[in-house]
């Protein structure tokens, strides 16, 4: 339920979008379902990857986003 919710915060932030949607989906996630989070966590971080690789086509700009995303992820850990 909760990988769905991550992956449209995902194409949120990576078209420039507010994400407020991805914080509060991995936040969500992390506080109801903390036993299977990491195999979300790195279905999130693989469909990441290869949407970056796909959409970018530029390592630095694909970097940086990345980098967001896992920034945006460690907020949410921490709320």
């Amino acid at each position: 339920i909760f990988l769905p919710l991550i992956l449209g915060g995902v194409e949120r932030v990576l078209k420039d979008l507010n994400p407020l949607p991805y914080i509060l989906a991995v936040s969500l996630a992390a506080s109801s379902n903390f036993y299977y989070l990491y195999v979300v966590a790195l279905l999130a971080i693989v469909y990441s990857v290869v949407r970056c690789i796909f959409l970018y086509r530029n390592i630095k700009k694909s970097l940086i986003k990345l980098f967001s995303l896992l920034g945006y992820a460690l907020i949410a850990a921490m709320v």
